[in-house]
């Protein structure tokens, strides 16, 4: 019970540092950031769903979604992280697509059929 505890924490702080550097790099690389992010979000969900199933995404998801809504709001300086343009809106629809598109990757593809020739 504790391991599954603590794989779900790893899980949700993996989706937290993913959220981190998407909205970051999207900002700092344009475009080339942008599509870069949204291969890592795609790949550290594909990751999660085959390493410990729909749980797993579930809090990867949560930990993607708390670090982007906070980067979202304004910091104390008046500045924003994450804007309301086109690259912004980009990097939301985007990322939430990535972790869809994991979601309904079939169970077979993840993990494969333990037919032994």
């Amino acid at each position: 019970m504790t391991q599954r505890i603590l794989g779900l924490l790893a899980v949700l702080a993996l989706g937290g540092v993913v959220g981190l550097v998407g909205v970051l790099a999207h900002r700092a690389y344009p475009w080339f950031g942008l599509v870069a992010v949204l291969v890592l979000t795609l790949v550290a969900a594909v990751f999660v769903r085959a390493w410990s199933s729909w749980p797993a995404l579930g809090v990867f998801t949560a930990g993607l979604a708390i670090a982007v809504s906070v980067f979202a709001q304004e910091g104390p300086g008046g500045g924003l992280l994450l804007v309301e343009d086109a690259l912004g809106w980009t990097y939301l629809v985007g990322a939430a697509g990535a972790v869809v598109l994991a979601a309904v990757i079939p169970a077979k593809v993840l993990v494969g059929s333990h037919d032994v020739a």
